[in-house]
């Protein structure tokens, strides 16, 4: 029977039979099933029944005085549901038919309980419950079409997106910064005015840095690298549009190593990202260079992924949990939701237990997910990709580090991201289990400040 029902409606429900049994009362009515839904203290229920300053003690005791003829406990020792309690079951079936939702929420049982209970109705009423209003908040949160449509809401988008706001920023890190500086005096000695690839990795193989021993141990140095440098006569292969202070493929590379950092966690832009931007990039002098020691650059890619990896953090952790959620839903596009998703699995950061204390399980969230992204049926051997959403969450996830000086990007910054885009799919999922974005900042606060101390 309540197969259909989310953890937290069980949850109502199991409740509800409880008090009855500490009230002796040989069935299960209505009025239990709405002393259980208090016993949620999360999600709109708990909203509305804070609103109207219901208190739950004055409450029970009237439910007690109400249903005082019915306190004795059936013979056999069963407790069972009450007509009236199997009609607001009928009720929620009905309401789940309208809403096109395939899980029941505790919103569906209170909205149930207003519509066809007059002595729960009565009941609020004395308590000054604005019931009408109630049943509009409830549902315009519940009865609504959910899309058919087999598409990913979150567009995905492969493209390298438009330069962030704060790129000139991120360029002066500390230690990007003294590639950079390294790299324009390389430009000085050439004659040329605009900053490309080749200066950029030419600055790497001059550094003293592990990225550097990384590729002298793929033949790569200083050294054999300007032999083949001094053997370029034309710039051409840098520019593929127009000129600006970068040449645009050192430009896109290093949007790319930006997209790169922020999809490992780090709130930093290293030269390691420049690096992957440019063989992700696959264009350019520098590239062109790279390619000529005959070497697999995928190999080289992954050898400098490796050397990042030892700084693993929550957010790496919680986006190698996304793609494979994506990848369980038969889909190669992590969007939102799946971010969301990977926030709750990892557990153990200040999201995760921002989300715990709200009431938001992975079942649920993925009950949800499932309703607005059809699974899909296929199994992919690549990488899954970023939706544009997914990207801009990432986005504003590396602004709020970059904010607070952080070194790596948190969950907390993540769940940031998410409810800063309100239309995204993570944001749906959150405000149809009963979040909403004031109690989920304040609830990441309380979390930090629990972890400061």
């Amino acid at each position: 029977m309540f197969e259909k029902y989310t953890e937290s409606a069980v949850a109502a429900i199991t409740s509800a039979q409880d008090i009855s049994k500490l009230m002796k009362h040989n069935r299960v009515y209505p009025e239990h099933i709405l002393l259980g839904l208090y016993q949620i203290k999360y999600g709109i229920c708990a909203k509305l029944f804070n609103l109207y300053k219901v208190n739950y003690n004055e409450l029970k005791q009237e439910v007690q005085r109400i249903l005082y003829p019915n306190r004795v406990l059936n013979p056999a020792g069963n407790l069972l549901f009450a007509r009236e309690s199997r009609e607001i079951f009928r009720k929620i079936s009905h309401l789940l038919d309208e809403s096109c939702n395939p899980s029941v929420l505790p919103e569906h049982i209170f909205l149930a309980l207003l519509s066809e209970n007059e002595s729960v109705t009565k009941l609020l009423g004395l308590k000054g419950f604005d019931i009408n209003n109630a049943k509009n908040v409830l549902t315009k949160l519940l009865i609504k079409p959910v899309s058919s449509k087999s598409v990913h809401p979150e567009e995905y988008d492969a493209e390298t997106e438009n330069m962030p706001s704060r790129i000139l920023t991120m360029l002066d890190e500390d230690k990007t910064k003294a590639i950079f500086e390294n790299a324009l005096a390389k430009l000085s000695t050439t004659g040329y005015e605009i900053l490309g690839t080749e200066q950029i990795v030419q600055s790497i193989l001059d550094s003293n840095s592990e990225l550097k021993n990384v590729m002298q141990s793929f033949g790569i140095t200083l050294e054999n690298y300007n032999d083949k440098l001094n053997n370029i006569k034309s710039r051409k292969d840098e520019f593929c549009g127009r000129q600006i202070i970068f040449t645009p493929n050192a430009f896109k590379s290093v949007l790319l190593g930006i997209e790169t950092a922020k999809e490992h966690g780090s709130a930093e832009l290293k030269p390691e990202h420049i690096l992957l931007g440019i063989l992700k990039n696959r264009s350019g002098i520098a590239y062109n260079l790279i390619k000529s020691f005959n070497i697999d650059e995928k190999d080289l890619s992954n050898v400098i992924l490796k050397s990042l990896e030892h700084e693993i953090n929550e957010t790496l952790v919680i986006l190698r949990f996304a793609k494979e959620e994506a990848l369980k839903f038969g889909t190669n596009i992590v969007g939102s939701e799946m971010i969301l998703l990977g926030i709750i699995i990892e557990s153990y950061g200040v999201g995760a237990r921002t989300l715990e204390k709200l009431g938001i399980t992975l079942n649920d969230a993925r009950n949800e997910v499932r309703k607005i992204i059809k699974n899909g049926d296929r199994d992919f051997d690549s990488d899954p990709g970023f939706s544009k959403r997914a990207k801009k969450v990432l986005e504003i996830a590396w602004e709020n580090a970059q904010k607070y000086n952080k070194t790596s990007i948190n969950s907390e910054d993540l769940l940031i991201g998410i409810i800063s885009q309100k239309s995204c799919v993570a944001m749906q999922v959150l405000i149809n289990l009963g979040a909403d974005t004031i109690e989920i900042k304040q609830g990441i606060l309380n979390e930090l400040a629990k972890t400061n101390q």
